[in-house]
């Protein structure tokens, strides 16, 4: 949790220095005019303990960030309204998103390689979850995807990634936002109804290149036509089209 967390980043600080100053201290005690290419036993032990827990703080965001993602299972895939606000489930992932990378998280207190490393790695993360809740075979994945959906609930998850990469842009990480391509154009393909002209190997090429076919071919077998009162409902959101199953 946020605690852990928190710890675990003052743990790495800690470490850090004392190596650093056991480096120093070791120099000023030999008057040594160089820095010598050995290190001490505590020095290697701190600075592994400092490598031990940049790991583990990675390892606590990601165990959070599937805790949230876990309460996708109650959304609703097949709703009859459209909502223009994200899911409940990517609420509370964008507030602890922001509190755990925000300007004055703990986060910071890391290297910059490495506090770059857990933002990318936790944005691709949440990018293949959400891909695979969409793609796997409800079946095979034992619960863990979605067996039915219809383009309400993909114009709402479409809603969901436009607030990770809003959250995303703000962190001025560059290439941050491309954990999301798949996924967002994956879901752009359904929400404005261009499966047809996916077809079109240049069009494909130009405006879907991260797409997979065979994602395309699970997302078809699960998708589910709108029903007359739905169909009425969202012809007044004229960004809104409508995929039509033959």
């Amino acid at each position: 949790d946020g605690v852990a967390v928190e710890m675990l980043c003052q743990c790495y600080v800690n470490s850090w220095y004392f190596a650093k100053a056991c480096e120093v201290f070791e120099l000023m005690r030999f008057h040594a005019p160089e820095k010598s290419n050995k290190k001490l036993p505590v020095v290697k032990s701190l600075t592994q303990t400092a490598d031990t827990c940049q790991l583990r703080v990675m390892v606590a965001i990601h165990e959070k960030v599937s805790q949230l993602l876990s309460s996708i299972s109650f959304v609703n895939w097949l709703p009859s309204e459209a909502v223009s606000k994200p899911n409940d489930y990517m609420l509370d992932m964008i507030s602890y998103l922001e509190f755990t990378f925000g300007s004055t998280s703990c986060i910071n207190l890391l290297p910059k390689p490495q506090n770059q490393a857990i933002h990318f790695t936790s944005f691709a993360k949440i990018s293949e979850f959400l891909l695979d809740f969409l793609v796997c075979d409800f079946k095979e994945a034992k619960g863990s995807s979605v067996r039915e959906l219809n383009v309400l609930a993909l114009q709402r998850l479409r809603v969901d990634i436009d607030a990770l990469l809003s959250f995303a842009a703000v962190r001025e990480i560059p290439d941050l936002k491309e954990c999301f391509n798949q996924l967002s154009q994956t879901v752009k393909l359904f929400v404005e109804a261009d499966v047809e002209e996916y077809l079109d190997r240049r069009k494909r090429n130009i405006m879907y290149p991260a797409v997979e076919t065979k994602h395309v071919i699970s997302i078809l077998k699960k998708y589910q036509e709108l029903g007359v009162a739905s169909r009425l409902f969202s012809s007044k959101h004229r960004n809104l089209k409508i995929l039509k199953k033959k």
